[in-house]
């Protein structure tokens, strides 16, 4: 589907636009060092603990680094706390890891079992009741896999006149919004949007969901319209960074041709897109101002 591209996954080109002092760190200096530079991108996470509290997805993030770079010691540390304090689950861990058949069966394996039973227990302890949600949340990119394939694979090999396609677009749009319910539902439930920071590690990004949804024009704004709050308070508890609201923007772009928080410049959209347009027009330049002022974003 062409709104493929505005998706900005968690290894984007470097921002151009507003962010705060945490952003600028992540965008400008971690994410573009992670396969370039480890020690650079290990030394800036480790900076930002300092001021922003333990940077749980960061840290879950550079965990194949530092096995890829024979950095063991710190490999071990940061795997243990991530279990102990996080929620790191084994039973949830992407076989693709780098790391993963060294915890399971390789050289790393006696102590991963180890250490592991012993500090799982002690999370399961400090936060049994939180199980059930995290096994909730970790599923929602299942559905979102077999959403897509199965709807890639309707769409290549059905054949239906205008008005079955019609339908068809209703019953997606439709399901995309009834897996992105079962978030929301999560949300309403801890009354927070979940991450490693403020809730527990999850291993299996529902980021796409999301986005699955911003795509989608019917389902666009209803899905802001209900998770802008709860984005709002993680953003200023430092549980997320600024790349949610900038890709607000670039699929605002994408359905009305402007942005609503002035995130992005005709830059940012390949050529295909632009439609010779010189600028992205901000839709209310007050409300933008306003939020910049309220995130303490700086151009």
């Amino acid at each position: 589907m062409k709104h493929f591209f505005f998706f900005i996954c968690y290894f984007s080109a470097i921002a151009l636009y507003s962010q705060n002092e945490r952003d600028i760190a992540i965008h400008e200096t971690i994410y573009p060092s992670f396969y370039t530079n480890y020690e650079l991108a290990k030394s800036e996470i480790l900076k930002l603990e300092k001021v922003y509290g333990y940077e749980t997805n960061l840290k879950y993030f550079l965990l194949n680094r530092s096995f890829e770079n024979d950095d063991i010691d710190f490999f071990k540390a940061e795997l243990t706390i991530l279990v102990r304090d996080y929620g790191f689950n084994l039973a949830y861990e992407p076989q693709e890891k780098t790391y993963y058949e060294a915890i399971t069966t390789g050289n790393l394996a006696n102590w991963f079992k180890t250490m592991y039973l012993k500090n799982h227990f002690i999370w399961l302890e400090n936060n049994f009741l939180k199980q059930t949600d995290l096994y909730q949340l970790n599923n929602l990119k299942i559905k979102t896999d077999i959403y897509s394939k199965i709807r890639f694979t309707l769409d290549k090999k059905t054949t239906l006149d205008s008005v079955q396609k019609q339908e068809q677009k209703k019953v997606f749009e439709d399901i995309a919004f009834q897996n992105l319910s079962e978030l929301y539902a999560l949300t309403r439930k801890i009354d927070k949007y979940p991450t490693g920071k403020n809730f527990a590690l999850i291993q299996n990004s529902f980021a796409q969901l999301e986005y699955q949804n911003f795509g989608i024009e019917p389902n666009f704004e209803r899905t802001w319209i209900l998770f802008e709050p709860f984005y709002k308070k993680a953003y200023h508890e430092h549980a997320i960074d600024y790349i949610i609201y900038k890709n607000y923007d670039n699929y605002s772009f994408l359905h009305y041709k402007n942005q609503r928080y002035g995130l992005i410049s005709i830059f940012d959209i390949p050529e295909d897109y632009q439609n010779d347009l010189f600028s992205i027009p901000i839709r209310d330049l007050e409300f933008a101002n306003k939020v910049k002022a309220d995130f303490n974003w700086k151009k």
